[in-house]
């Protein structure tokens, strides 16, 4: 079961850390999907992932990544229930 607020608090955790560590201009890009598994009102997607940066105003970047999403069907469409980025 979700906890309530769970998504505005990784948000706002990701925030600080950002700012403690100087990141700015994050931006997340996905790839084709590796896997999709759906089973009724439940889904399962392993995507690649790339995830470019500033750092103290320095491009970076974290290649070769995967995201991975957990799902279920609502009535207003799929929502994520849980979620893991995994680097290479």
């Amino acid at each position: 079961m979700a906890r309530r607020g769970a998504c505005s608090t990784w948000a706002n955790d990701y925030d600080a850390d950002a700012k403690k560590n100087g990141i700015t201009d994050g931006i997340v890009t996905l790839g084709n999907p590796r896997h999709v598994d759906i089973t009724g009102d439940r889904a399962y997607v392993v995507v690649p992932a790339n995830f470019t940066y500033k750092q103290k105003g320095k491009p970076a970047k974290e290649t070769g990544s995967m995201l991975t999403i957990s799902l279920q069907k609502a009535a207003a469409g799929w929502r994520m229930t849980g979620w893991a980025w995994t680097k290479k």
